[in-house]
């Protein structure tokens, strides 16, 4: 499937807008399989915005930007080349 990074990516959006963490962290291990750096683009993006998106409908599970960014932050912790992107030190984190 030619657009199944296309699809992954789509799916990563709404589960993001759904506050569900578990499903877009799902995505985007099987994206990042197919497509690494689309991947670590849409990591990256989450933390960037601080997990601060309009019309996100927070869950018990993801209740707020911060918790969401944090965990974010973990996932692209996981990237072999994720520290050297921002230049943060892994250790420090």
């Amino acid at each position: 499937m030619d657009n199944e990074p296309e699809i992954l990516a789509r799916l990563a959006a709404n589960h993001l807008f759904l506050a569900q963490f578990e499903p877009l962290r799902a995505i985007i291990h099987a994206l990042r399989a197919k497509d690494p750096e689309l991947a670590l683009t849409v990591l990256q993006t989450i933390v960037a915005h601080s997990g601060q998106f309009e019309n996100v409908l927070w869950s018990s599970s993801c209740a707020s930007p911060s918790l969401l960014t944090y965990l974010v932050t973990l996932e692209l912790l996981q990237f072999d080349n994720a520290s050297s992107v921002w230049s943060f030190d892994r250790e420090k984190l």
